[in-house]
């Protein structure tokens, strides 16, 4: 079967290079523990509440889970769910990365890229890994219920809840990645996620204190997407 783009304009929706071009922003924040990560978190998760709900988060109702970046070394997410309290409606959803005393709870990618510090990838493996992680802990992507996934990463099958499968596999590819120049990368990324399925463009490039990235949604394929699950 053939495979082509079907492009729907160069619509920036994420901002770009964020890290290395965006002065005067306030220090990363320092954890003391797990106590002060999970407070930020329940924090997090009302002032970021989209659904209208005036409450605070509810402790009881809130659960945590933790896990490794693949590619940063040091760097661990903590991500904090509640419910939601109204049947049809989102679980509200937060997450913080953590490098050593330093913390940040991840909102875009510029938050990923003070994480990051001095990291810089090596390989191509180590640009899609970033990117990906990126775009599934850091952008409106990401869905504690259905996680977005970067088709070619891992595998290049296609899960049973997907819509438009056909559309997807005549225009989807696996990540492309070209060193542009010193230690920049740009990487192309096909990111399936719920209710759609967009193509990005990340860029990585070494600022003197920490990584930059770009991060460009260039093409989206309308009616696809992993099914919304509640």
């Amino acid at each position: 079967m053939s495979r082509h783009l079907h492009l729907t304009g160069l619509a920036v929706v994420i901002t770009v290079f964020a890290g290395v071009m965006t002065p005067g922003e306030p220090e990363p924040e320092r954890s003391p523990g797990i106590a002060y990560l999970r407070a930020r978190l329940a924090g997090d998760l009302h002032a970021r509440d989209t659904r209208g709900v005036s409450a605070p988060a509810d402790p009881t109702r809130v659960s945590f889970d933790s896990s490794p970046s693949r590619v940063v070394p040091g760097l661990r997410f903590l991500e904090a769910r509640e419910p939601a309290r109204v049947a049809g409606e989102a679980p509200a959803y937060a997450v913080v990365g953590v490098r050593g005393s330093v913390s940040r709870v991840l909102h875009d990618p510029a938050d990923m890229a003070w994480l990051a510090g001095s990291w810089r990838p090596a390989t191509s493996r180590e640009v899609v890994a970033f990117c990906t992680e990126t775009i599934a802990l850091a952008t409106d992507a990401r869905n504690p219920v259905t996680p977005p996934f970067v088709y070619g990463v891992g595998a290049d099958t296609l899960p049973d809840a997907v819509m438009g499968r056909e559309a997807i596999a005549d225009a989807v590819v696996p990540p492309v990645v070209r060193p542009v120049r010193g230690d920049a990368w740009r990487a192309t990324l096909w990111s399936i996620e719920a209710g759609r399925t967009r193509l990005y463009e990340c860029r990585l490039g070494a600022g003197e204190d920490r990584l930059g990235i770009g991060l460009t949604v260039v093409d989206s394929l309308p009616g696809t997407g992993l099914a919304p699950r509640g």
